[in-house]
């Protein structure tokens, strides 16, 4: 009965990502097909499965079909592998260490987060999703980040961030239909800064926030566009993985890259259900900015994993 079970089984997978990847390249007609964009490196491991029993089968026609989808879809996610990562940063580079965590509304685990923080002693961190609750029960954390930058509300669009390193010109920026807050500060050791801006994207869950989020990621490139800062670094929780075109584009018009490229995919999303962990917090940098390592933390009792990269400049 298995044997009997198997051709169908593999025949609906091969369609279901044949599908899924051609109306997630439409992802900028519908808002449904901006989610089934995000979904390359599990259609990549489906249809491999279905690559081994065609050829297995020696069915020549379905495995070069499953082989066009399949390398589709590879392509996109093997640059994270294939891309040469920064060089070793000059002796006299600034050294910075930046971490983001999106901590969750409902989250209650502020020792996890507190722990997560003393582990990686960011010299900044952007906390999204940070409500009074949170801010209160971060207290002592907070005592060692004297310098802060915040934008406080009941809901997920609070934000804050944490500085050891003074801030200069900080402000909120206001993006898309909603003025969703991301933050803008520049951090100095001595004459050298960086530039950076802290945001949270409108999660595409339904047609009237996916357009919020369309319009958001499209009001931060063209702010980023008119900075024209090589040495800028953005980083949160984008709710986009890096193969929608909305994320192609945004490197794209502002030079930035993605601080992982070279290291490898690190699903920051739900990461305790590998494979199906999606990459959607981000470090981007100028180039201006080398990146020494960038990893992702332990479970904090969010949804959402941190992520800590080591920059130079």
């Amino acid at each position: 009965m298995t044997a009997h079970l198997l051709p169908p089984a593999f025949l609906l997978i091969l369609i279901l990502s044949a599908a899924a990847t051609v109306l997630g390249w439409l992802a900028s007609s519908y808002w449904i097909f901006k989610i089934l964009a995000n979904f390359a490196v599990q259609i990549v491991i489906a249809l491999s499965f279905c690559l081994i029993y065609f050829a297995l089968q020696r069915r020549i026609w379905f495995i070069l079909l499953a082989g066009w989808f399949w390398t589709a879809n590879l392509i996109p996610v093997a640059s994270y592998y294939t891309a040469q990562p920064n060089a070793e940063a000059a002796t006299n580079s600034e050294k910075l260490r930046l971490m983001t965590i999106n901590v969750h509304l409902h989250n209650r685990r502020y020792d996890l987060v507190a722990a997560a923080i003393a582990a990686e002693n960011p010299d900044a961190v952007l906390l999204v999703e940070a409500t009074p609750h949170w801010i209160k029960g971060l207290r002592q954390t907070l005592a060692t980040y004297p310098h802060r930058l915040f934008r406080l509300t009941e809901n997920s669009a609070s934000i804050a961030l944490l500085s050891r390193v003074p801030l200069r010109r900080g402000q909120a920026i206001p993006l898309g239909p909603q003025r969703t807050p991301a933050l803008r500060a520049g951090l100095c050791r001595d004459k050298t800064c960086i530039e950076i801006i802290g945001v949270h994207f409108t999660p595409p869950l339904n047609p009237r926030m996916a357009r919020a989020r369309r319009t958001e990621i499209e009001d931060l490139t063209t702010y980023a566009e008119r900075l024209g800062n090589p040495r800028l670094a953005i980083l949160g929780d984008f709710n986009l993985t890096p193969w929608t075109p909305f994320f192609v584009r945004l490197l794209t018009r502002t030079g930035l890259r993605d601080a992982t490229e070279g290291l490898g995919v690190r699903s920051t999303w739900f990461s305790d259900l590998a494979p199906f962990g999606l990459p959607i917090d981000y470090i981007l940098v100028g180039p201006e900015i080398q990146v020494l390592d960038e990893r992702v933390g332990r479970h904090i009792g969010s949804d959402h994993y941190p992520l800590t990269a080591d920059l130079a400049f």
